[in-house]
C-alpha cells in the first residue's frame, strides 16, 4: 500500500484532506485508479492507497517467467515489456506526486 504522505501539504493547499479526495484527484489528473486506504479500514485522513491495476495480459507474462532461468530476477525491463499499463500508471503517479509536492 503506497504512502503518499509527501503530497499532504500540496493537497491541503488545494482543500483536500482525505485519502478519498487524493484518490479522486489521481484518477482525474493522472488517469490512474487507486483505492483509498479508507476502503481497507484505515483512517480517512491517511494518504495511503492500494493500486487497482489488472489491465495487462498475465498469460504472456507467465509464459515469459516460466521460460526464464530460476536465478534470473524480474526487473523493470520485464515489467515494462509485459505489464506496460502498470509501468505507465506508476510513471504518471510519479509525475503527479512531483507536481503536488510542496
Amino acid at each position: 500500500m503506497p504512502d503518499f504522505e509527501v503530497v499532504r501539504e500540496g493537497l491541503r493547499a488545494r482543500g483536500m484532506t482525505t485519502g478519498d479526495h487524493m484518490s479522486k484527484a489521481m484518477l482525474d489528473e493522472a488517469d490512474v485508479a487507486v483505492m483509498s486506504a479508507h476502503a481497507f479500514l484505515r483512517p480517512v485522513e491517511e494518504f495511503t492507497t492500494r493500486f487497482c491495476f489488472v489491465c495487462f495480459n498475465g498469460s504472456k507474462a507467465l509464459e515469459a517467467v516460466q521460460g526464464m532461468p530460476a536465478s534470473e530476477s524480474l526487473g523493470e525491463d520485464f515489467v515494462r515489456r509485459y505489464c506496460s499499463p502498470v509501468a505507465e500508471g506508476v510513471d504518471r503517479l510519479k509525475s503527479w506526486v512531483v507536481k503536488h509536492t510542496v
